[in-house]
């Protein structure tokens, strides 16, 4: 489990970032924006800062972000719900695995 947070943290930004070089700008803009759903410690970062400082804490990238998501409150609602799929994907997988074995 510390592995897969220490990649989220440290190395899945870094790859977004290589990737982001290797594309033309839109794309990488693109690449950029949807990445942040790939990510749950950025989603809950992001989350934070646009609702406690507004989206100009970000200054020009995170107008194109809220702008992107359809605003604060609709920026604020796709990052709650990516972070609940983020939960909810697991468990869901767990359950179906556990409901195969024989545990008894």
């Amino acid at each position: 489990m510390l592995f897969v947070w220490f990649f989220f943290v440290l190395f899945y930004d870094l790859l977004v970032i290589g990737l982001a070089f290797a594309c033309k700008e839109r794309t990488a803009n693109l690449l950029v924006f949807l990445s942040l759903f790939g990510n749950p410690v950025d989603m809950a970062r992001v989350s934070s800062l646009i609702t406690l400082n507004g989206p100009t804490i970000f200054g020009a990238a995170g107008a194109a972000l809220v702008k992107f998501l359809g605003g604060p409150w609709r920026a604020n609602l796709a990052l709650l719900l990516g972070l609940i799929l983020w939960v909810a994907a697991p468990l869901f997988v767990a359950t179906r695995a556990l409901k195969k074995q024989d545990i008894y």
